[in-house]
Formats: C-alpha cells, structure tokens, sequence
C-alpha cells in the first residue's frame, strides 16, 4: 500500500483542502469532509465521507427525505447512508449523474496539474466517495443505510 497518513497528515495535505473546499463550494449540501482513521490503514483508495445537509438536497434536486428520516434528523438523529438517495425517493438512475459530477470536481482536483507534485497526496492512492452522513457525532449512528 502507499504511504501511511494519519487523518491529521490528511487534513493538512494541500490536495485534500483543496478537494475539500472544491466539493463544499460546487456542492453546497456537502457541509463537511472527512475520512475515518480505520479506512486510512486498510485501503489504498481515501474514501471521503460527507456530512450533508438534507434540505439543500431536497431544494436543489426537488427530492426531499422520507418522512420518518426526516423527523429522525429533525430531532437531532444520527444517520449514515451509504447513498444520500437512501433516506429520499430518487432513483438509482436519478443519482448517477450527481454521483459523476461530484466525482469529476473530485478527479479535476486531484489529477490538476497547477498543484506541485509535492502538495499532492502521496503515494498514488484514489480518492473516491465514500458514505454519507446526517447530524454526524461521535458514538454509533442510530440508523445506518
């Protein structure tokens, strides 16, 4: 495997701050990215995870969150998706194209020549999307997707 980066390593490489802002501005119900400690040690590929902000999905895409997810969240509820279209109605179909956009800001950031070889993340390692979150803090999710 590449090189060995502890999530603060991560959080201070120039490409994951520039990825993380590309992604927050293109994308404004992305609210926050991160990875988990235990993902950086077990796979080559960065999974990015976000914390996301439903509302702005459902006004930007008109799809809002099922009721009862709805109500979960607006009572302070913890959920992890694996797909943000897993608490909503859009289809598998519906999403590939938000899913290919959001991978492209990633790819443009990533393989972008005007960042120095020297601030890329090291060690060849991709970077893809990974899972989704609502209401995120510590401790076990109530409803995982």
């Amino acid at each position: 495997m590449g090189y060995q980066y502890s999530t603060e390593q991560l959080y201070d490489n120039y490409t994951f701050k520039l990825l993380k802002r590309s992604l927050m501005r293109e994308f404004p119900y992305i609210k926050n990215v991160f990875v988990n400690f235990f993902d950086l040690g077990r796979y080559n590929t960065i999974f990015l995870n976000f914390d996301f902000d439903p509302a702005i999905w459902g006004e930007m895409y008109n799809d809002p969150m099922v009721k009862w997810l709805k109500d979960v969240t607006d009572e302070g509820g913890y959920i992890d998706l694996s797909y943000p279209t897993t608490a909503t109605d859009m289809a598998y179909d519906e999403y590939q194209p938000i899913k290919k956009s959001i991978q492209k800001v990633m790819s443009d950031v990533f393989n972008s020549e005007a960042v120095p070889k020297e601030l890329k993340i090291q060690g060849d390692r991709p970077v893809a999307i990974g899972t989704w979150h609502v209401n995120r803090r510590g401790g076990k999710p109530d409803y995982t997707f």
